[in-house]
């Protein structure tokens, strides 16, 4: 670990670690520090079976992040013109397997210490080979929205993708919202369809 600090040039920092590189392992107190943000893990644990190197795949049982903090520095600029982005193609280098993927009490602040986007939790399973990523089982909470979702993506060409969600959120001075929603098509050029169940029309 004290390597991995001098090789960022203090960019990175861990305050503690425990437990054995090749299997079960937990850091504290973890920071990162860039131009763009600073992001702090109060706790960062990771459960995984090296053996399945030795067949050319990654598997992990479980990632588990607490404590979670995000300020962003960069400041919000004139818009650009509109434009299709297609991202680069992505090829995984070999299969890859979280069956349990967990973050616990996020946060993400701008600058000035203002909230943007909270999380209370988040846990997915995750898997990919090729250039296909699978998530099953998404369940979100946060103080404005909870949900679920199942789908994939497809890191390639045009970036097709199909995620069916459901979905609820509370906003202030106004009724609950429940319904369910699917995003299809591609990354580009996402389609959503979205279904209202609460309140009914």
């Amino acid at each position: 670990l004290a390597i991995l600090e001098k090789a960022s040039s203090g960019q990175i920092q861990i305050g503690s670690s425990r437990g054995i590189l090749l299997g079960s392992w937990q850091l504290a107190d973890v920071s990162i520090h860039s131009e763009a943000a600073d992001i702090r893990f109060a706790e960062l644990s990771c459960d995984w079976q090296p053996e399945a190197l030795a067949e050319a795949s990654f598997h992990a049982a479980d990632i588990s992040v607490a404590g979670v903090e995000v300020i962003v520095k960069t400041r919000a600029t004139a818009p650009e013109p509109k434009h299709s982005f297609i991202p680069p193609e992505v090829i995984l280098p070999f299969p890859f397997l979280i069956g349990h993927l967990q973050v616990q009490q996020a946060r993400v602040a701008n600058a000035d210490g203002q909230d943007l986007f909270v999380v209370d939790s988040f846990s997915t399973r995750l898997s990919g080979t090729g250039d296909r990523l699978n998530l099953s089982g998404l369940q979100l909470q946060s103080p404005q929205i909870s949900g679920s979702a199942d789908g994939h993506v497809r890191m390639s060409g045009d970036w097709p993708l199909q995620i069916e969600s459901a979905c609820q959120t509370t906003v202030p001075g106004c009724s609950e919202f429940q319904g369910s929603a699917t995003i299809s098509e591609t990354l580009a050029n996402p389609g959503f369809h979205l279904q209202l169940n609460k309140p009914e029309k």
